[in-house]
C-alpha cells in the first residue's frame, strides 16, 4: 500500500477532500457530506426530473453501501474490492468505477437477482 493511498484514519471530511483532489475519480460523480455520511452519487435527468442512478455512501466507520437505480448492491458483488471499512482511497475509487459501470450496463440493472 502506498502511504498516500491510506485513508483508514481519515474523517469523512478529509475523505471528501481527498476524493475531490484525486484525478482518477470516475466522471459525473457528485459528493455530499453530512454529519455521519459521505454520499457519492450520480444523477440522471429525465423529463425534467432528476433521479439517483448510482451512489456510494461511506459511513463514519468508513464502511460502504452502494446502490444502482435505488437497489442496494449485494456485498458479494463488491468483496473483491472492499471487505469491511475502506483502508485505501484506491479501493473507494475502484468501487465507484464498478458501481458506475453497473449503472451504465443495462444487463446489470437486475442486481436484485445477484446474491
Amino acid at each position: 500500500m502506498f502511504v498516500g493511498d491510506d485513508v483508514s484514519l481519515c474523517t469523512l471530511s478529509q475523505l471528501s477532500h481527498r476524493l475531490q483532489s484525486e484525478t482518477a475519480v470516475p466522471d459525473s460523480y457528485n459528493i455530499l457530506l453530512d454529519d455521519n455520511h459521505l454520499v457519492i452519487y450520480r444523477l440522471r435527468t429525465e423529463n425534467g426530473l432528476s433521479r439517483d442512478i448510482t451512489s456510494v455512501t461511506v459511513n463514519s466507520g468508513l464502511t460502504v453501501v452502494a446502490s444502482v437505480d435505488g437497489v442496494i448492491v449485494p456485498t458479494s458483488v463488491l468483496t473483491d474490492l472492499v471487505k469491511g471499512p475502506i483502508e485505501r482511497i484506491s479501493q473507494l475509487i475502484n468501487l465507484m468505477a464498478r458501481i458506475k459501470a453497473h449503472g451504465e450496463d443495462s444487463r446489470s440493472r437486475s442486481l436484485q437477482s445477484v446474491s
